[in-house]
């Protein structure tokens, strides 16, 4: 019995440890985001702009509304030429 327990306070010493450290990665990782965030012009707020077509506002920048919107003509050309 008392090798159980102590196989389990092991094991749950470990995961102890991994959880400690992880939650330490996660934690500098946020740091260093809100660290580049404030380096950033304007804040580090997302761009928010109005889309084109639809008026919903997105935060995508103008190079990613272009590319989602060739992307966007193309699949339609596709369903139609699949529809034919």
């Amino acid at each position: 019995m008392k090798r159980v327990v102590n196989g389990l306070e092991l094991e749950w010493s470990d995961m102890h440890d991994r959880l400690r450290r992880m939650l330490a990665k996660i934690s500098k990782r946020e740091e260093r985001s809100r660290a580049a965030e404030d380096a950033q012009p304007g804040g580090g707020e997302a761009p928010v702009l109005e889309a084109q077509d639809a008026g919903t506002r997105t935060s995508l920048t103008p190079r990613q509304l272009q590319l989602q919107q060739q992307i966007l003509n193309r699949r339609s050309r596709l369903a139609t030429k699949d529809g034919e």
